[in-house]
């Protein structure tokens, strides 16, 4: 049985996950269709959104929720402009530039959302540690559980795990494998958790969630390389390795 003082860890890792990970919506026709979930990183003066690449490739307008919200019921939302996405055999990564100092100066001037402050949380250490079979990670991140257009709220749950075991990466889809500490708790469960990152005891994030084993009596979660990605990026389009320059 887990102690107090465990306990009490656990659920600060799973509150600080909670605030750093991104909420992202997907929108289609004005209407929100699906949901993902991300990581704003700091490289140098610059910030970009980190998420899974099965998720931003579908078409629409994925957008970051903000925690401003104001009268009448209205949610500040932040577009992802251009997102670049990787969705193959292999490799399942999405990346965007995020002009945080620019959105900042324009809200300062914006008399619409009253006396809301933004905040945006980012992460800015670093993206190439590799995971430590010895260490224990986790993850946590909002469901999207139902939307009340009426009032433009959209009704969210947190997901979680924490204690997962690392047990390497799997050749044959180049992801990394985390052991479940738990029984899988159904895909459902799990779903809009795409993109959120994995991290480490001390808070150190090493990978994006990908997707649950497609058996989830295996217990896996997969989770994407991220330090095998800097090496990936580079070999792409000038525009892609700018994110490489900021490393």
């Amino acid at each position: 049985m887990a102690t107090r003082c465990e306990i009490a860890g656990a659920q600060a890792f799973v509150d600080q996950m909670l605030v750093q990970t991104q909420r992202l919506m997907r929108v289609v026709d004005n209407r929100l269709t699906s949901t993902a979930s991300g990581i704003i990183v700091m490289r140098g003066e610059r910030f970009f959104l980190l998420s899974a690449g099965h998720s931003l490739i579908q078409p629409g307008t994925w957008v970051i929720e903000t925690n401003v919200q104001f009268w009448p019921p209205k949610m500040l939302v932040l577009n992802i402009p251009d997102p670049i996405a990787f969705d193959t055999a292999k490799e399942d990564f999405s990346w965007a530039e995020i002009n945080l100092p620019e959105i900042e100066s324009r809200l300062r001037e914006d008399r619409t959302i009253g006396h809301a402050t933004l905040t945006i949380p980012y992460y800015r250490g670093p993206l190439n540690v590799l995971p430590d079979e010895s260490m224990p990670y986790g993850f946590g991140s909002y469901k999207a559980v139902e939307y009340h257009e009426a009032i433009c709220k959209l009704w969210r749950e947190p997901r979680y795990e924490i204690n997962m075991k690392y047990e390497g990466l799997d050749e044959r889809n180049g992801l990394y494998r985390f052991r479940l500490n738990r029984p899988h708790q159904g895909h459902e469960y799990y779903r809009g958790c795409s993109g959120a990152p994995i991290a480490d005891a001390k808070g150190l994030i090493v990978s994006l969630v990908i997707e649950g084993d497609e058996d989830p009596k295996e217990g896996i979660i997969w989770g994407t390389p991220l330090a095998q990605y800097m090496e990936t990026i580079a070999r792409q389009s000038g525009e892609v390795s700018k994110f490489v320059e900021c490393s």
